[in-house]
This record gives structure tokens, C-alpha cells and sequence, in this order.
């Protein structure tokens, strides 16, 4: 029993030791603001591209996960989505760029 507490113990403080790997993007979309959690994005226009790919595409169907599918079935993927999600060039450019860094992660 002792040996289950000290286990649990370690176990507990080496992950609370561990480095989180989470940053904080805030975004202003009109008067409303807006804080989300995002792992560790190369940039802003990544993140943004994640923020654009879950609030869009949510609307019409189950989100896909990204890594399910390869970076060719996604060049076929996208412009249908972006179409329907009625999606501007600027905005679907985003959802590429952050489609090919999760893919690439």
C-alpha cells in the first residue's frame, strides 16, 4: 500500500512538472472577444486558419480530423468545403496553410 502511494505521489509530481505547451491567441471579431487556448502554433495565421476551419466548417457537417486524410485528398477536400462554407480566397489560404501544418506536425 505504501509502495501504491509513493508511486502515485511521483507519478503526480512529474507530471505536474512537466511544460505545457499551450500559448493563448485572443481574437476581436466585431464587439464580442474572444480567448482560446491553441497548442503551440507557428503563427498567427495558422492559428487563425484552425479558429476559421472549426467555426465554418462545423456548421455544415461532423468536423473531419485533419490527419486522417493525406495533403492530396485535401486539395480535393478544401475547394469543395471553402465553396460551400462560402469561404473568400484570404480565409481558405488560412485553412491550407493550417491543414498543412497539422499534417506536417
Amino acid at each position: 500500500m505504501k509502495k501504491l502511494i509513493l508511486f502515485i505521489g511521483v507519478s503526480l509530481f512529474i507530471i505536474s512538472c512537466s511544460p505545457k505547451t499551450t500559448e493563448v491567441i485572443e481574437t476581436v471579431t466585431g464587439t464580442e472577444a474572444k480567448t482560446e487556448a491553441v497548442l503551440a502554433m507557428p503563427s498567427a495565421e495558422t492559428a487563425e486558419g484552425k479558429v476559421i476551419y472549426e467555426e465554418k466548417c462545423h456548421r455544415y457537417h461532423k468536423l473531419k480530423t485533419v490527419t486522417d486524410y493525406s495533403e492530396a485528398q485535401w486539395a480535393n477536400i478544401l475547394p469543395d468545403m471553402a465553396k460551400k462554407s462560402k469561404l473568400d480566397e484570404s480565409q481558405t489560404a488560412l485553412v491550407d496553410q493550417y491543414i498543412h501544418w497539422s499534417i506536417g506536425k
